[in-house]
């Protein structure tokens, strides 16, 4: 689409762009609500470090195994969760329902106290659980003066976001008070089931002890046996904890040959040098090559002082300047060196370090096993000689061990507890003093009505355009010139007025604006006749009422008017009315003639327009079309361009009847 085409559209439908664009305005007006003002209040708490190390420990570690640190960021994300749960909410909305004094005894470090019984997130909405997620927002703070993209710390910032700026401080530290306590309530809970678990645990292993040195006893009463030498002693004590070391070694011993054969597979896909492609201007041979150049460039401008650029000496260094020139940018585009792969030598020292822990793994598990088979080879005459008493101290043993790590993880438990009892789980860094700045969420109306507005224009430009692709009507002379790729004679106004004076305007009111329009498509008839001689002219129209007999009879006088000889034919056999607007007699005309009842002179009629003849259709006949299309039609106009200077015809509707393109 043209520009200018593009802004006439535009220009059309620029009523209907302007009430598209009214009415979605309108409708933000109406329909779009204020945006939601509301004032954010902080209160920041910190774990302590027994909390970001996992809260109160509940399981041990060997000094043999390794000890798994709890993920930090793990910890924080479910500090997070937790602060952001129900229970929280109902105990912060249970505690500032408290009176003052209550609120001070139970949490005497905050900055105000005041009791609330009703908190609303609108005008007359009550805060509820549902609105929760939009009034508290929970992250940990964020230090961004600390490296490139900052780092988080372990600090947690509680902000409440609500319309009444005097309530959102004390929410805040309601909240940061609820998870706390919740938070501190859940961790002695879970203690408190694992100090139970132990003590049980505890309690029966003390119990199978017993147990088992009743049947150690009663076994050496029976067999009077006094008691086992000291070292088989040993060695039967040790026999278990070698067993149990041993387990351990060989699981290294597998965790180090997976880590050394998956460290192998990764590097069979790693190659030892790797080439990257780096600017040109890094590559030592440019370097080298622009410094040749460079020289060479200067010797041309001295060279240019003496000699003319056809001289051969000028012309050779000119030759070599540009072979520099070549072998620069050849080189500048292929610079991609080889350099060592810095992932393939991390593997090589990871896999030297896998390598080391297998070494010592297996070292560690040959050095048990032979320590397991010295401590069995020195029991093995007792147990040749009491088997039953051996199995018995060495089941003791084992229970003794058990006793032993059990007393330990519940001294740990109830250590770690009176520590965490004493320091507090969360505490707070900073209590909520007072709101900060408003905080307006969503765009405002001015935002939405600007949005809405550009929206609006485009769609309103968008549908006009597609109106126009779709609209077929000819609205002007271009519109029909691209329709039907013909020129366009003249153009004439759409006339109205009584019977009979229209088709002789040009006659009776000749200085008109109308008669004038017949005038000047009478002027472009007749350069048309310049460049293309023609005698005979045909004026048809779509469909009925469209003006062409008011063209044609206009047109025949506008000629006539110039001493043009004019013979005005009416071929409108169905509808004549030629006859009544020039006040001639139609008892005989063209289709008595095609029919053959009359002379040609019978039906020429003289009208009160000089050099005007007119030719009336003459009664109706049967078969106008066929008449029109007869060879003696073709015989009348032929005998009729000899006599005149042109043959105009008036034809009915093209859409309606077949008559004009048969005469055509």
């Amino acid at each position: 689409m043209k520009f200018w085409h593009f802004v006439r559209v535009i220009r059309q439908r620029l009523l209907m762009i302007l009430g598209l664009v009214a009415v979605t305005l309108i409708v933000i007006l109406v329909a779009v609500p204020s945006p939601k003002v509301v004032y954010p209040a902080s209160a920041f708490l910190s774990p302590t470090p027994q909390v970001m190390q996992g809260g109160i420990p509940t399981t041990t570690t060997s000094g043999n195994e390794a000890v798994i640190k709890p993920d930090r960021s793990v910890i924080l994300s479910n500090l997070i969760i937790m602060a952001q749960g129900g229970e929280v909410f109902l105990r912060a909305l249970d505690f500032l329902a408290q009176p003052v004094e209550v609120q001070r005894r139970i949490r005497p470090d905050l900055p105000s106290y005041r009791q609330i019984t009703r908190i609303e997130v609108s005008k007359g909405r009550v805060l509820s659980l549902r609105d929760w997620p939009d009034v508290l927002e929970v992250e940990p703070v964020q230090m961004p003066s600390i490296g490139e993209k900052g780092t988080t710390t372990d600090i947690i910032r509680i902000t409440v976001k609500l319309q009444d700026p005097t309530v959102a401080p004390y929410l805040a530290n309601a909240v940061g008070h609820a998870f706390a306590e919740v938070y501190q309530e859940k961790s002695r809970e879970d203690t408190r089931k694992y100090a139970k678990f132990l003590e049980a645990s505890l309690a029966e292993a003390r119990s199978k002890l017993r147990d088992l040195q009743t049947r150690i006893a009663q076994y050496k009463g029976k067999h009077q046996v006094v008691a086992v030498d000291a070292e088989s002693q040993s060695a039967i004590s040790s026999i278990a904890g070698l067993e149990q070391a041993k387990s351990s070694a060989e699981a290294a011993v597998r965790e180090a040959e997976a880590a050394v054969m998956n460290l192998n597979a990764q590097l069979r896909e790693q190659p030892a040098a790797v080439r990257e492609p780096l600017p040109g201007e890094l590559n030592p041979t440019v370097q080298k090559l622009k410094e040749e150049l460079a020289d060479a460039e200067a010797q041309l401008r001295l060279l240019s002082q003496r000699y003319t650029p056809e001289h051969p000496t000028y012309k050779a260094l000119q030759g070599h300047i540009d072979a520099l020139k070549l072998r620069i940018n050849i080189a500048s585009t292929n610079y991609a060196p080889a350099r060592v792969n810095e992932i393939r030598q991390d593997l090589l020292k990871k896999r030297s370090e896998a390598m080391y822990m297998l070494a010592t793994a297996r070292a560690r598990l040959s050095s048990i096993n032979a320590s397991l088979a010295r401590a069995q080879a020195k029991v093995q005459n007792l147990t040749t000689a009491e088997p039953e008493l051996t199995s018995l101290i060495r089941e003791y043993q084992q229970a003794e061990n058990t006793y032993k790590l059990i007393s330990d993880k519940l001294a740990q438990v109830r250590i770690a507890e009176k520590e965490f009892t004493r320091t507090g789980s969360i505490v707070p860094y900073d209590w909520a003093r007072a709101a900060g700045k408003q905080v307006v969420l969503g765009p405002t109306r001015a935002a939405v009505m600007g949005y809405g507005f550009v929206l609006a224009l485009i769609v309103g430009v968008a549908v006009a355009i597609w109106l126009d692709s779709i609209d077929t009507r000819m609205r002007n002379a271009a519109d029909v010139e691209q329709l039907l790729q013909l020129p366009v004679l003249g153009l004439t106004p759409q006339l109205t007025g009584r019977d009979g004076v229209l088709p002789k305007l040009t006659h009776l009111y000749p200085l008109s604006a109308m008669a004038e329009s017949y005038r000047i498509l009478r002027t472009n008839v007749l350069f048309a006749l310049r460049d293309q001689p023609f005698k005979t002219l045909m004026v048809a129209t779509g469909r009925p009422g469209q003006g062409a007999t008011t063209t044609i009879c206009n047109l025949a006088i506008a000629l006539a008017q110039i001493g043009k000889r004019i013979i005005l034919i009416d071929a409108d056999m169905r509808k004549p009315s030629l006859h009544r607007f020039f006040g001639v007699s139609n008892e005989v005309g063209l289709s008595t003639l095609l029919q053959g009842k009359c002379k040609l002179t019978d039906t020429l009629r003289k009208t009160d327009i000089e050099n005007l003849v007119v030719i009336p259709a003459g009664p109706q006949p049967m078969n106008p079309s066929e008449l029109l299309g007869s060879d003696r039609m073709r015989e009348l106009v032929e005998m009729l361009e000899e006599h005149c200077d042109l043959v105009l015809f008036d034809t009915p509707s093209t859409i309606v009847f077949s008559d004009g393109p048969m005469l055509a």
